[in-house]
């Protein structure tokens, strides 16, 4: 997975239910996508999809799965929970 540079900006973040099934709140996502280390496009082979790893507010590394939409400059947030070390990785040159 590589990261692809990001031409656009995130106006809004909208959620489904199970972006707080690991206890992650509206506050700390939101730190996450406005301060982001990493965004890869495509993710998981859907052109829609993007992961995001960023902080929260007290500087844990999140990591963020959710739908683009670049029409209005939306993210649908489907996933968010602390990073695994897999994605952790990807912050390492």
């Amino acid at each position: 997975m590589h990261a692809q540079r990001f031409c656009g900006t995130i106006s809004g973040v909208e959620y489904w239910r199970s972006a707080f099934k690991h206890g992650m709140t509206v506050a700390a996502i939101e730190h996450a996508v406005s301060y982001l280390l990493f965004l890869s496009e495509n993710f998981q082979d859907d052109p829609d999809k993007v992961l995001i790893l960023g902080p929260d507010q007290a500087g844990n590394i999140l990591e963020v799965i959710g739908f683009y939409n670049s029409g209005d400059d939306t993210l649908l947030v489907i996933h968010a929970m602390s990073a695994r070390t897999s994605y952790l990785q990807l912050l390492t040159p």
